[in-house]
């Protein structure tokens, strides 16, 4: 069994890899966990669950219609053996270890199969290392060689990215083997049962098409067996934990004369059987620098009150990302009418998320809370010098404000919002429509709880998500944003809404041959670091699913509506 992790829309699940697609464990098996530490530590019986449900499942994703992510996204621990080839440890110039080098690579280094590697901005003594990895199944301690393959969940792939000088300067190497992102493991889990014994594998790492590193696990110097019996005579090994079990020769530090990586380069690893990792190296983006030096008020404590799928709270959120701009959260609960108790109302009297505070200032109103952000954090800018640029900008987030947020209200609460409303109290869902104190909301909100798609608002507020994705697809080039060359404030307005029309499964409305400007922008997006913290991660699971249901329910009666005359 191949077990994945992996992003589809905005929402980030388990799978099984099958020949015909990927098995979503939350559909197939929803009883069981749905990250793949927990999945892992539920045991043998989970696992043999898995199986079955994949194996049973009555539909499969296609494994080009999402990106895969780390099997294990935060490993417990990320530990790992130098000098563990001998070929590799001729090429160091240095004699044969009698015992297993250890060292650990920071679990925030781990990056998936497809993503981007850093160049770092302080060193480009930049090389790979491609390894096989071991997944620990079992909490042990003192395992005996024989029983090694029982505490074993599966096999991955490794790529030890290091950072030569970092990891040369002191004996231990720990600094130059954990830069972020230089850890990239997958593309899968494949279960132990499945690779049988692994001291016969295939490895080779290519650079840019041309072969690097060429050999077998069976040149392991310790195998996979004896650094888990040497690992656990010291610790507890947990389920999750990732070992990677050594490079063999070919490393291109190693090389005469060295062959370091660039930014540009692709490097893919392979094992035979447990597939390939296909990473390329990019330069730091900006977006990492943590501190900048602004005013003084800049530097004060940001509090954000907000809600995890709120289109205007992901917005607001998406900026801070891009600034790196920690923030104090506080979490408005829309369906229970938070944002109307007389606490909130005291912030925001419009009843509405998000409310920034910033040194003692509330800022209410999304678009101008990005304002605010992009004149108070000039770093990492987000809006184009030019003025006739910050004008187009500024003209994509007022339309946006004017036309396609109302509408996003009735769109949502027609399809998605409505079924969790109608469980609530009659009245206690009256005072919370009561409590919007603008007339025309309050109205629109009333007749989609009332009428759901067959309101008369719903086909005008489609309408205005079609001029939106219309509009886009017009204005976007091949690697363009919607303001220049660069993402920006128009980007970060639109981005909540396109992914509105995702999370209620109409995508068929940007895929394909259908306005593929947009999917292209959309994935885009989605590759930036920004989006997992800004928005993946604040999204919650249950209620993307419901919202999914619901759409896919309805598409039928809705598609005929989406149809340009």
């Amino acid at each position: 069994m191949k077990l994945c992790t992996f992003h589809h829309g905005d929402t980030t699940r388990i799978g099984v890899i099958t020949d015909e697609g990927v098995v979503d464990l939350s559909v197939a098996a929803p009883e069981l966990p749905g990250e793949m530490v927990a999945l892992l530590a539920a045991g043998p019986d989970a696992l043999r669950r898995a199986s079955s449900a994949a194996s049973n499942a009555k539909s499969r994703l296609a494994l080009d219609s999402l990106r895969l992510a780390a099997p294990i996204l935060r490993p417990p621990k990320f530990l790992a053996i130098g000098l563990n080839y001998a070929d590799h440890v001729a090429e160091a110039g240095i004699e044969a270890p009698k015992h297993p080098t250890v060292f650990n690579k920071q679990s925030t280094c781990v990056a998936g199969p497809r993503d981007p590697v850093w160049m770092p901005r302080i060193s480009h003594v930049l090389d790979y290392e491609g390894e096989l990895g071991i997944v620990i199944g079992k909490r042990c301690r003192h395992v005996p060689h024989d029983r090694a393959h029982e505490v074993i969940a599966g096999y991955l792939v490794v790529n030890d990215v290091t950072i030569r000088d970092w990891q040369f300067r002191v004996p231990t190497w720990t600094m130059g083997k954990s830069f972020d992102t230089h850890g990239p493991i997958g593309p899968w889990i494949t279960t132990a049962d499945e690779v049988g014994d692994p001291h016969g594998l295939r490895l080779r790492t290519f650079v840019n098409d041309e072969l690097r590193q060429d050999s077998n696990t069976k040149n392991l110097i310790f195998d996979c067996y004896a650094i888990v019996e040497h690992l656990s005579a010291g610790f507890t090994l947990e389920p999750g934990d990732v070992i990677a079990t050594g490079t063999p020769g070919g490393v291109g530090i190693a090389m005469k004369p060295p062959k370091l990586l660039v930014a540009g380069d692709r490097m893919r690893v392979e094992i035979e059987g447990l597939g390939a990792l296909d990473n390329q190296v990019v330069a730091e983006p900006d977006a990492t620098l943590l501190w900048h030096r602004t005013r003084s008020s800049s530097m004060a404590p940001l509090e954000l009150h907000h809600n995890g799928l709120s289109s205007c709270s992901q917005k607001v959120r998406l900026v801070l990302a891009e600034k790196n701009l920690a923030f104090t959260s506080r979490d408005v609960n829309l369906v229970s009418g938070e944002q109307h108790s007389p606490e909130y109302v005291k912030l925001n009297p419009n009843h509405v998320v998000p409310t920034l505070i910033h040194d003692g200032r509330v800022l209410i109103e999304s678009s101008l809370i990005n304002e605010y952000l992009e004149e108070a954090f000039p770093a990492v800018p987000l809006a184009p010098r030019d003025p006739a640029a910050r004008h187009a900008m500024r003209l994509w987030v007022k339309q946006i404000d004017e036309k396609v947020h109302p509408a996003a209200g009735v769109i949502t609460y027609a399809i998605g919002a409505r079924p969790a409303q109608m469980l609530l109290p009659p009245e206690q869902r009256e005072a919370n429509v009561a409590a919007i104190p603008d007339a025309a909301r309050r109205a629109a909100r009333r007749s989609v709880l009332e009428h759901g798609i067959e309101a008369p608002e719903f086909e005008g507020a489609l309408h205005a998500f079609l001029d939106l994705i219309d509009a886009m697809d017009s204005r976007l080039a091949p690697g363009c944003w919607l303001s220049g060359d660069r993402f920006g404030l128009a980007d970060a307005a639109a981005l909540p809404y396109v992914l509105r029309l995702e999370h209620l499964a109409m995508t068929p409305l940007f895929s394909g041959a259908t306005r593929p400007r947009v999917a292209d922008w959309l994935a885009r997006v989605k590759a930036r670091p920004s989006f997992e913290t800004a928005v993946a991660a604040w999204a919650p699971a249950p209620i993307l699913n419901l919202f999914r249901t619901q759409g896919e329910a309805v598409w039928a009666e809705i598609e005929p509506l989406t149809r340009r005359a």
